[in-house]
């Protein structure tokens, strides 16, 4: 009889907790896509577009919840007052004013677009790039080749006509991180939600009010996905064209694939790209909330077999790595990126030793990248690839560098013993990156310091290089 007692009270409880509405205490406008968890457990929902949730029976009465969302500030609420109070108000979030400010010099600006802007193949389908699940975030690198700051105007993205092309989606921007690849403090002050209506077509967000400034190394774009109301789970196969090697004619053959389609919101477009330019571009969020990126280094070089039994020696030219269909528009000083900057290393050193550009084997998008890259070079004897393609330097110090070099082609350049220098002082450098400062000199011209250690650096057409001449490096 008691146990009859307790679950007819439980009913009766769970009865009272229906459908409640997030709004914002200011406007009182739904608030889109909200997320509701419970502080005492993992469990959470997430609100409609129109701010609409329920409450499951996993919400205890003497529960407490945590509604979030971005651009509000977090609200704390017991669920017995969600019971009582159907309307769930949020206050808005207050930006710093501050980091708006536009100064009052006059000058004129130039709009670029930075990023994807073909439009992909119907029968191309990266389905683990481009949808997710409900609450699901994936988010693209989009570099900045022009190497100078400016403001994001739009964000441009490709909704196919693929799984539910009017399901709402989220935007979010994060500056790229001074010192790696990776995806950094979130700029997105708004709760920005989006989507398309049949498909096959571009989307254009416009960003202009969040004051939004895009960096020397670019910024990524992340996309949030959301369930469409119309959606039921589904497990759909797709079928696409591709192509395989056939070694026998060393040619490629014509093949279907079946692809499995997971998901219930949006598809975005996406095409593929050679893992050499693809590299950290795709990021996702894990079940912690933080970013990791797909790499495929440890993969290259190693032998793949097709599904007709065909192997083949994956390298970064063979292998490729879906990239999202998203393109900004950002609008530059106009007399900042019309500067071309000419290296006069590049002449001389070329009739030295022809050396070919290795994007992948020395990586310089970032500054991490850049140093790594000089260790592996140094520890590689690859000491004309370091002076031509990862060092900049004014011409009389180019001359000097050059003069200090044998003609004899089968001695070194430098000693065993000077290049195990350059290495054990530029790692030890590259430990303390965690406490490094980036000083700003100009456009293109940074100081990077640690302790009393400075190194100067250049960015220049989206790559990081360094003056040899600067701290113990050349010592």
């Amino acid at each position: 009889m008691k146990y009859l007692i307790l679950i007819l009270f439980s009913l009766t409880f769970l009865s009272g907790i229906g459908q409640n509405q997030i709004i914002d205490s200011e406007s009182k406008e739904p608030v889109s896509y909200a997320y509701i968890k419970s502080i005492n457990k993992l469990k959470g929902v997430i609100s409609d577009y129109n701010g609409f949730f329920v409450l499951d029976s996993s919400f205890r009465a003497l529960d407490s919840i945590i509604i979030s969302c971005i651009g509000y500030n977090n609200g704390h609420f017991a669920v017995r007052d969600i019971i009582k109070n159907k309307a769930v108000e949020l206050n808005p979030s207050t930006q710093n004013l501050s980091e708006v400010m536009v100064t009052a010099k006059k000058m004129k600006y130039q709009r670029k677009n930075l990023g994807i802007t073909k439009k992909p193949k119907k029968t191309r389908f990266p389905d683990y790039v481009s949808t997710g699940k409900n609450g699901e975030e994936k988010a693209t690198w989009i570099p900045n080749e022009y190497s100078v700051p400016g403001y994001l105007k739009n964000i441009n993205v490709y909704v196919s006509d693929l799984g539910y092309p009017d399901a709402y989606f989220r935007i979010h921007v994060y500056a790229c991180n001074e010192f790696e690849t990776k995806p950094d403090k979130e700029l997105t002050k708004s709760n920005i939600i989006a989507s398309a209506t049949t498909g096959n077509e571009w989307v254009t967000i416009d960003m202009s009010n969040e004051h939004i400034q895009v960096g020397e190394n670019g910024c990524f774009i992340g996309i949030e996905w959301f369930d469409s109301p119309k959606s039921k789970f589904h497990l759909d196969t797709i079928f696409n064209n591709g192509q395989t090697w056939d070694e026998n004619k060393s040619e490629y053959k014509d093949t279907i694939y079946s692809r499995i389609r997971k998901g219930n919101g949006a598809v975005l477009g996406a095409i593929y790209q050679k893992y050499r330019h693809s590299r950290n571009k795709h990021w996702q969020n894990n079940s912690d909330g933080q970013m990791y990126s797909y790499l495929m280094d440890s993969i290259m070089y190693t032998t793949a077999t097709f599904p007709d039994g065909n192997t083949y020696l994956r390298t970064p030219d063979n292998s490729y790595q879906g990239v999202m269909c998203i393109n900004i528009d950002v609008s530059f000083p106009k007399n900042k990126i019309d500067l071309t900057y000419n290296e006069p290393k590049k002449r001389k050193l070329n009739k030295l030793e022809k050396v070919k550009q290795n994007l992948f084997k020395y990586p310089q998008n970032n500054i991490h990248e850049l140093f790594a890259s000089l260790i592996k070079a140094f520890e590689n004897d690859d000491i004309v690839y370091v002076l031509k393609y990862l060092c900049v330097y004014k011409e009389d110090q180019l001359n000097q560098i050059l003069s200090e070099f044998v003609d004899e082609e089968n001695e070194d350049y430098i000693s065993d013993e000077e290049k195990d220098t350059i290495v054990k002082n530029l790692s030890l450098f590259k430990s303390k990156f965690d406490s490094a400062v980036l000083t700003k000199i100009d456009d293109k011209h940074f100081q990077l310091s640690v302790d009393n250690e400075i190194y100067n650096i250049i960015i220049d057409d989206g790559l990081w290089k360094i003056n040899p001449y600067g701290y113990s490096i050349y010592k």
